[in-house]
């Protein structure tokens, strides 16, 4: 059996006032936990914080790893073109056109995951609604806002290569 009660009391002096009235009135029952509600509520729902919380963590490693990622393979673009950057440098191009060409590059890997990983969230949303209490088919301002977040980080991963790129001397470039 369970017994709430809502006063404005503290918890302190209610709870031994609780006990001593039980055991008065019916000396042969026995009382168990005397909780406050707060501390019942806290206690029902660590598990869905250290979840969430173990979730955000790993999230955000992958938010980590798709940066390191994608700034690795932009770098090793940059430096396999470097050749080819260095002629297009020579014969005329500006620094700016080199920037966008390798910033375009970037931006089109990332435009082609951003639209292949909304259509996989979308289907395994669709797959995983029957399954799971309280999950809709598209959550399409949480789902724009990921892709944003990603597009911020993937244009900062962008932009070293780039401005390393853009700074290529021809001389250099044109050694070998």
């Amino acid at each position: 059996m369970f017994l709430i009660i809502k006063s404005s009391a503290p918890a302190s002096t209610l709870i031994p006032q609780i006990r001593k009235t039980i055991n008065q009135t019916s000396p042969d029952t026995a009382v168990g936990l005397l909780k406050e509600y707060d501390v019942i509520a806290k206690e029902s729902v660590w598990q869905r914080r250290l979840w969430s919380f173990v979730l955000t963590v790993f999230a955000l490693l992958a938010l980590l790893l798709t940066a390191i990622g994608l700034y690795d393979v932009l770098s090793d673009m940059v430096a396999q073109r470097t050749r080819d950057l260095g002629i297009r440098l020579a014969i005329g191009a500006q620094r700016s056109d080199i920037f966008r060409l390798v910033m375009g590059g970037g931006m089109r890997l990332v435009g082609i995951g951003g639209v292949v990983g909304l259509i996989a969230a979308y289907l395994a949303a669709r797959a995983l609604q029957n399954i799971l209490f309280d999950v809709s088919g598209a959550d399409v301002l949480t789902d724009l806002a990921i892709v944003m977040l990603m597009s911020i980080v993937c244009v900062l991963a962008c932009v070293m290569p780039a401005i390393r790129a853009m700074r290529t001397a021809p001389q250099v470039a044109l050694k070998d």
